[in-house]
């Protein structure tokens, strides 16, 4: 289950205060940890998903900046993972260790039942650091609580750093397709209203 995103662009949501220590720092370090069936061991990395859509913050939290990631850049592995059989898998491998249980069994059977679950991975796992080289725009929301200061953010950020901010999740807009988030990316420059829809 370890593969390369198929969608040329990733998304990770964050808060408004970190995307500016990402701001600072230049780059955004691993933070959790996942046992990944697909190669056998824990992987350090970070969320990201091929759709905006399905890691927004929900309702009830306040709206986050989005980075807008392009994965060919990334210089570290990437996998295709489904969220809640990597967080399960971790957790009870962590108390099965605890009690000195038998470890090699139960990955045996998790890779059996991995094997022939046929629900799709949901999340992109990106082991390692991402750079601001790899960060193409800067997403937002329109709607929602705390909208307004995670635009705020988003465009004082993008203009910073020269890339577009982008409107996502916006009503009757979806996701951008990769095809339009690289027209607006090629399109931009500091002067323009690089944004996207325009």
């Amino acid at each position: 289950m370890s593969t390369a995103p198929h969608a040329r662009y990733l998304f990770h949501w964050l808060s408004v205060e970190q995307l500016r220590s990402f701001d600072r720092s230049g780059h955004l370090a691993p933070a959790w940890t996942h046992f990944v069936i697909g190669v056998g061991r824990e992987v350090v990395g970070t969320s990201t998903s091929s759709d905006p859509l399905l890691w927004t913050p929900d309702e009830e939290l306040d709206r986050e900046p989005c980075l807008v990631i392009d994965a060919a850049s990334l210089g570290c592995p990437v996998h295709a993972i489904r969220s809640w059989e990597a967080y399960h898998t971790t957790r009870e491998l962590a108390a099965l260790r605890r009690d000195e249980g038998d470890v090699g069994a139960f990955l045996q059977r998790k890779r059996r039942i991995s094997e022939a679950t046929t629900i799709e991975p949901d999340e992109i796992f990106v082991e390692g650091v991402i750079g601001w080289e790899s960060v193409v725009a800067i997403g937002y929301e329109t709607r929602g609580q705390g909208a307004a200061a995670a635009r705020i953010a988003a465009d004082e950020v993008a203009e910073a750093r020269v890339v577009p901010a982008l409107r996502l999740g916006a009503p009757g807009l979806g996701r951008p397709s990769d095809d339009e988030i690289e027209a607006v990316v090629d399109a931009f420059h500091p002067h323009g209203c690089g944004s996207f829809p325009p």
